[in-house]
């Protein structure tokens, strides 16, 4: 998949040990019952962007599988074991960044750099008035 003409610089690409730690911290917070976003008390600061959970979704398990090859940041192939309703499923995050550092659904960042995103429900009513 392409990411468009967008590709990072050295200069955001955090070390492996650095993006595999935000990427384990943001998986734990969810698995910990808090929301994508900011990540209170991280150092360097860490944002979540991961639109594909589902409000009622609770994170049991994960397992990092590895970095797989990406054209921008570190990307890494996840196993995530979801309850209410149960599901098992492989997803990839991208984590770019060195402070702040964000780690993205795989889908959220290739929307990012299509400069396109989701409207909410509000946004669209909003905007038929």
């Amino acid at each position: 998949m392409s990411t468009g003409c967008y590709q990072a610089t050295p200069n955001f690409v955090p070390t492996q040990e650095i993006a595999q730690l935000a990427l384990s911290r943001a998986l734990e917070t969810w698995r910990d019952g808090g929301a994508a976003g900011e990540i209170a008390g991280s150092k360097p600061m860490i944002f979540v962007t991961d639109s594909n959970r589902k409000e009622t979704q609770r994170l049991i398990a994960f397992r990092i599988l590895g970095e797989t090859p990406g054209l921008s940041g570190r990307t890494y192939a996840v196993e995530l074991e979801l309850a209410n309703p149960s599901e098992r499923l492989k997803a990839e995050y991208i984590v770019v960044g060195i402070d702040p550092l964000w780690v993205f659904r795989r889908e959220d960042y290739e929307l990012l750099m299509h400069w396109d995103h989701h409207m909410s429900e509000k946004y669209e009513s909003d905007k038929k008035k």
